[in-house]
């Protein structure tokens, strides 16, 4: 599975890509810090296949 497929079973939101500015991402959460810490939130660009990682 290449990231474009993974990227289509993951949820979509409206998001703008830092790097080519398209308005649609899908994401997905995990919890890479400890449990009392918020989740990490990984955003990859349905365009261009960028990611970006947000700390909630």
């Amino acid at each position: 599975m290449d990231a474009k497929e993974g990227a289509l079973e993951n949820p979509v939101v409206d998001k703008i890509c830092d790097k080519c500015g398209h308005g649609k991402m899908s994401y997905a959460c995990r919890q890479t810090r400890s449990a009392d810490e918020g989740q990490t939130v990984f955003y990859m660009c349905l365009k261009c296949n960028y990611n970006m990682v947000e700390n909630a």
